[in-house]
């Protein structure tokens, strides 16, 4: 979890949205294939990936910067 709040907070300087984010990833890369998926035209696969391109914007999602 350190780890994950060291990334987010390096472009994010909200520290209750990095807490979000952080447990958000986290129960993501954890428990995916525990989660029941159902977004209409999107496989499994494509749905995590949808997720994990939504934690890693940037804030309100906007693209993160380099």
């Amino acid at each position: 979890m350190d780890f994950l709040r060291t990334m987010f907070g390096a472009f994010i300087t909200d520290p209750d949205e990095v807490e979000a984010r952080s447990i958000l990833a986290f129960t993501l890369a954890i428990g995916r294939h525990f989660i029941a998926f159902d977004h209409p035209g999107r496989t499994r696969a494509e749905t995590v990936q949808l997720a994990g391109e939504y934690l890693l914007s940037g804030p309100a999602g906007r693209p993160a910067t380099d």
